[in-house]
């Protein structure tokens, strides 16, 4: 798509830390103080400016010489349309005033280069720029120019000579990511920059005027669409479920590949532009309410052959089992693990998941990298996955190790889960005469006949940086109805069990 900042004369320029060094005879203003040679050595003192806050507006109606000005939109509250298959921004944030203090300023890295980005536009010019008329009599245009700095003195770039001003005298500097000539910082460093700007008279006399602001490149944005339920609300006792995967104990064991617990919601994320994302992912603590009924029942575990009287015993109560107790049933908040992973929709692959395979489980995604889309490929589509494991609170036998001993149908039909067969416990399977000829052995186990889950309403936590130089940053505002997952209900069903 074209991009309107294109049609625009704009110039941008950050401002940074302590002034330039200067001859004995320059002349300094704005923020920033120091001193040094006159040379283009981009030697300097440690001064630093000012830390006022985010302002807005343009400044004075009246700007006086050597004053460095502008403003520009924060573009923390764009609204992004993706449905061209790329992001086109339209910037409606607060204007920020460019001459005050040093305030806090929030761009697109990716919409901050030369040229258009390969995916995505801006309908209206956000130009980070500064303006600035020199106070300086009988000028040498020929040494005008202008340099770069970072909070810790870092050169970000040279002294560069400016372009020559229009036919009021006003000069105006615009910084590029990439661009001629280019500050690559502007893109991915988080903290203080500052820009001098040096006039020098026809006597070599030099005047350097500083200003600054607090670069914050937000990263490239991702479409984050609503969340889908999953498996979990899929699955049944009747139908035989895999029920058991929510409430066994999920390895943390990182060479698990991290395909833990159930599925209970998705949500799928588009990269849409050529820029890697990196991404922090974390939610709200999910709260539930959970229910259930487990039935104990004698199982058979093995068959063996035997000899043994029955006399004067009914065939049918030959050493016979104690009769298994009544249900037991649950009520009250639900005690489980939540578990996230960011998949390749295209090829299945873990991208990035949580637990992280340390000896601690950690809830949060953190450094998770979204490569860049590449220019033959449709938007790259990923799957943001929530699981639940270790529900003890719907587990049939919530003191083991596993925290569940059956979930099936009946005992005829497979198991999902773990069978203990707790106790030690034989029954006659064939009487011949008086005799018993067979035996089953086996003993009580338990058996989860229904369950219910309501789960509360949470939300989504996102932030994300250009590369691992910059800061993290809470998305914007545009993705802020797909970050909430609503709540929702699941049954089992009823095994039968008990009836």
């Amino acid at each position: 798509m074209q991009n309107l900042s294109k049609f625009f004369v704009v110039a941008a320029l950050g401002a940074l830390g302590a002034c330039a060094a200067q001859n004995s005879a320059a002349v300094h203003h704005g923020i920033g103080s120091g001193s040094g040679s006159d040379d283009d050595s981009g030697d300097m003192d440690a001064g630093v400016g000012s830390d006022g806050g985010s302002g807005s507006g343009s400044g004075s109606a009246i700007v006086p010489p050597g004053t460095l000005y502008g403003s520009v939109l924060d573009e923390r509250n764009d609204a992004i349309d993706f449905s061209t298959g790329e992001p086109v921004h339209t910037h409606q944030g607060a204007a920020i005033d460019l001459s005050q203090g040093c305030p806090a300023v929030y761009k697109y890295a990716y919409l901050e280069d030369a040229a258009d980005p390969m995916f995505g536009s801006q309908s209206n010019a956000n130009p980070l720029q500064w303006l600035v008329k020199s106070q300086v009599g009988s000028l040498d245009d020929s040494a005008t120019a202008y340099r770069v700095r970072l909070d810790d003195g870092t050169v970000a770039l040279d002294w560069t000579s400016a372009q020559a001003p229009d036919d009021t005298g006003l000069y105006t500097v615009r910084l590029y990511r990439n661009g001629t000539p280019s500050v690559t910082q502007v893109g991915d460093h988080t903290g203080k920059m500052y820009i001098d700007m040096r006039f020098r008279d026809t006597q070599g006399n030099e005047t350097v005027d500083t200003a600054c602001w607090e670069n914050h490149p937000l990263a490239a944005p991702l479409e984050i669409q609503a969340a889908a339920q999953s498996d979990l609300f899929g699955w049944t006792l009747p139908a035989h479920s895999a029920i058991s995967t929510a409430i066994n104990t999920a390895s943390i064991d990182g060479s698990a590949a991290e395909q833990v617990g159930a599925s209970i919601d998705t949500q799928t994320i588009l990269q849409h532009t050529a820029e890697p994302v990196t991404l922090h992912l974390d939610h709200d603590t999910i709260l539930a309410n959970a229910s259930n009924e487990v039935v104990q029942m004698n199982i058979v575990t093995t068959q063996r052959t035997v000899t043994e009287d029955c006399i004067g015993i009914d065939q049918d109560e030959c050493n016979a089992w104690p009769a298994a107790p009544g249900p037991t049933t649950f009520d009250g908040a639900l005690t489980a693990t939540f578990d996230i992973r960011v998949v390749d929709s295209a090829s299945g692959a873990i991208v990035c998941h949580n637990p992280d395979g340390s000896a601690s489980w950690v809830q949060a995604i953190d450094g998770c990298v979204l490569a860049a889309r590449t220019s033959t490929e449709p938007p790259h589509a990923y799957t943001l996955i929530y699981s639940i494991n270790n529900a003890t609170s719907i587990a049939p036998l919530p003191g083991s190790a596993a925290h569940e001993a059956t979930v099936r149908n009946y005992l005829e039909q497979p198991f999902t889960g773990t069978l203990s067969a707790v106790g030690d416990q034989t029954g006659c399977a064939e009487v011949s005469g008086d005799q018993c000829l067979k035996q089953d052995v086996g003993g009580l186990d338990y058996f989860l006949d229904k369950a219910h889950i309501d789960f509360d309403a949470f939300s989504l936590i996102v932030q994300t940086a250009p590369d691992a130089n910059a800061s993290l940053e809470a998305i914007g505002s545009y993705a802020t109805p797909s970050l909430s997952v609503a709540a929702a209900s699941w049954d089992a069903g009823d095994a039968g069990f008990a009836d």
